[in-house]
């Protein structure tokens, strides 16, 4: 197939730049793309964080109240 080595010293720099804010030029509107879908994403993760802790906290209280208290799950202080 091939004849030669290949030369794959640069081969992070060339293969990422494309993806990252590297890439924008002096001047171009896609910093304001990359900063408005880092913003958005940001956006959704935290939504999503948001609505998946208030479920799994209301879970818990669940369970809390659909058991029966045992006593040895309780501390008392006696000074």
């Amino acid at each position: 197939m091939g004849t030669g080595i290949r030369d794959n010293s640069d081969f992070q720099n060339k293969s990422l730049d494309s993806f990252s804010i590297s890439n924008v030029n002096n001047g171009s509107h896609g910093l304001w793309i990359h900063f408005c879908a880092a913003y958005v994403f940001t956006g959704v993760v935290c939504i999503l964080l948001y609505y998946e802790y208030a479920y799994i906290a209301s879970k818990r209280i669940a369970c809390f109240y659909s058991s029966k208290p045992q006593p040895h799950q309780f501390t008392i202080l006696v000074r």
